[in-house]
């Protein structure tokens, strides 16, 4: 068991630390980020009125976004004070020296990874829908330990644990896809979700959930609408900020929009035959996950993507992977498309104090597919307009 103890300071090196304090008998050190001025002959008592103190506040384990509390006398945590003491005389910065019960420690964090445990899942066909495998993860016991204890060295009381072992699933998704002949990645495409709100994350990882795994056959029309459905607050939608007239204002739904143009950049990229797409009314910072002019807004009722593919079934894969959403397209031959995507700033005008509208042109070029032409006009927030002049320049 590690004791974290510095070894013994030499009677010279302690002298002129004496002299240094600056007042005879004391000494100076930083104790939880604050200088302490302390009497030599209280030092001791200090830090064990401080241990009291400390022992009556429980430790707080976060592990895969839930949170146990934990008495600190269950794990027979104590202060090393004989090692907290010499770096004290040394002057210098004290980190929490603790000693615990090695095998206490060791059982509740054994009980924790099987409270968190998320087992891995097979991919399977359930009717016209793939289930995606998912890989599983449990907390790694033995680093935890460690990251426990290097946690409670930063004084701490509240510690993330992170340390997952990854369970891979058996059976993976593209075994599955391969039983119905659907054996090639056509193209996928990812957006951000980094800075996103945690209820805009929530209703995407739900819009994705709902689309994710659909066989979409030969020449049917796929509608986003019709699948996904409505994005209200009955439908189990959380309220965030949402464009309506160009203008940012409350409303349930927001992060739906950032799922149908994830799905549009992949489309692109494929033979799809894109029968309707709109652009939202307005264009900012909620909206930027894509540059204007390859967004895709929907609203259950006016605005739908719609598309179809003409020559083979596809099945359209949508998840969240760290800080991005991904939307694969996934065939049943080799994509045989190339595309290019070309844009050009038509307009960018100041209407009111703080708003303007801009128009771009969007061009995508397909081998073996009609060319795209979009122009999409947005209001905008003015001061966003510098930042989209340099997202549409490339620079």
């Amino acid at each position: 068991m590690r004791k974290g103890i510095i070894p013994g300071v030499g009677v010279f090196v302690l002298f002129l630390i004496y002299l240094l304090a600056g007042n005879r008998g004391t000494v100076s050190c930083i104790l939880k980020e604050e200088r302490v001025t302390l009497a030599r002959r209280d030092i001791v008592p200090f830090l064990e009125t401080l241990e009291a103190r400390w022992k009556r506040t429980p430790l707080r384990l976060v592990i895969a976004g839930k949170a146990f509390e934990v008495p600190k006398d269950a794990l027979r945590i104590r202060w090393n004070i004989k090692a907290m003491k010499k770096k004290v005389a040394q002057g210098k910065r004290v980190p929490l020296l603790v000693e615990w019960d090695e095998e206490k420690a060791k059982a509740l964090l054994e009980s924790l990874a099987t409270k968190t445990l998320l087992p891995p899942q097979d991919a399977f066909w359930e009717g016209n829908r793939v289930q995606q495998a998912r890989a599983g993860r449990r907390l790694n016991v033995e680093k935890a330990l460690h990251a426990l204890k290097q946690s409670l060295e930063d004084w701490s009381d509240t510690v993330t644990l992170e340390t997952f072992d990854v369970l891979p699933p058996r059976v993976d998704t593209s075994e599955v896809l391969k039983s119905r002949g659907i054996t090639t990645l056509l193209a996928s495409f990812a957006t951000s979700l980094k800075d996103r709100e945690e209820d805009v994350v929530f209703n995407i990882e739900k819009a994705a959930a709902s689309l994710s795994g659909y066989l979409l056959k030969k020449g049917e029309v796929f509608s986003f609408n019709a699948v996904v459905g409505r994005a209200e607050k009955e439908d189990g939608y959380r309220k965030t900020r949402i464009l309506a007239n160009g203008r940012l204002v409350p409303g349930y739904g927001g992060g739906v929009c950032q799922v149908a143009s994830t799905l549009y950049n992949a489309l692109l990229r494929t033979e799809a035959e894109i029968l309707e797409r709109h652009p939202h009314s307005g264009y900012a910072s909620i909206t930027a996950y894509v540059p204007p002019g390859l967004d895709a807004a929907v609203s259950y009722g006016s605005k739908d993507l719609r598309f179809r593919f003409p020559s083979q079934d596809v099945v359209i894969l949508a998840y969240l992977r760290e800080q991005e959403l991904v939307c694969e397209i996934w065939g049943e031959r080799e994509n045989p498309v190339t595309t290019t995507v070309t844009q050009k700033l038509l307009k960018l005008a100041k209407t009111g104090e703080a708003e303007g509208t801009l128009t771009v042109e969007t061009v995508v070029q397909r081998t073996r597919s009609k060319d795209l032409r979009f122009v999409d006009t947005y209001l905008i927030p003015w001061d966003f307009a510098s930042e989209i002049a340099r997202c549409l320049s490339g620079s």
